[in-house]
């Protein structure tokens, strides 16, 4: 269940990134979100995704990310917007990590320093969501133009219950949708195997 106040992008960068009791926050056009902690099945099948992503995509050029991890799709005083994906696929050119480590609150970690720590400035090339049953229509509709518009190139939605995977590329308006035993020729360069969404 979310709950939801106004607040500014500063304000926002000051939360923790998830309170004791596992709630954690995003930002929708300066509407504060507060989000329950996951369901097992959600976090089973974003460990699957992000590990079959790390196997499959080509290190040199992307980096695989899970947990919920924050990016600032809009820094406009009026309509700030940060939103966590489930899994995201960066692009991983010198230039996007170079940009990402110029955000003010992007401080690169200690023990690597080629992956800034803090919310990458910019959309993933490619965020996925689980979708479950507290995930409204018009909620996953949002967020999905807001990845797209922010210059994300492709949101996956994968819904366990009908083990579908609904995919939304820039400058499209209508999702191609995959059952189990599908394949799909991702902006990532590859064929994406739908089963290894759900399963190992």
């Amino acid at each position: 269940m979310a709950t939801r106040t106004i607040m500014s992008l500063a304000e926002f960068l000051k939360l923790p990134g998830y309170e004791l009791d596992g709630t954690h926050y995003e930002l929708d056009e300066g509407h504060l979100i507060a989000l329950s902690p996951n369901a097992r099945l959600h976090g089973v099948l974003m460990a699957r995704i992000a590990a079959y992503l790390d196997r499959v995509v080509d290190p040199k050029r992307f980096t695989v990310v899970c947990g919920d991890v924050g990016y600032i799709l809009d820094k406009r005083e009026d309509r700030p917007t940060v939103r966590g994906a489930d899994v995201s696929v960066e692009a991983t050119p010198a230039d996007n990590w170079n940009r990402a480590q110029r955000a003010p609150n992007a401080l690169c970690a200690p023990n690597n320093p080629n992956v800034p720590e803090g919310f990458q400035d910019n959309a993933p090339f490619v965020a996925i969501e689980i979708i479950s049953e507290s995930n409204t229509k018009r909620d996953i509709q949002r967020k999905t133009a807001q990845y797209l518009g922010a210059g994300g190139q492709e949101v996956w939605l994968v819904y366990p219950d009908t083990e579908e995977t609904h995919v939304f590329r820039a400058g499209q308006q209508l999702p191609e949708v995959y059952g189990r035993a599908k394949s799909f020729l991702s902006c990532l360069g590859m064929r994406i195997d739908t089963d290894k969404l759900f399963s190992r």
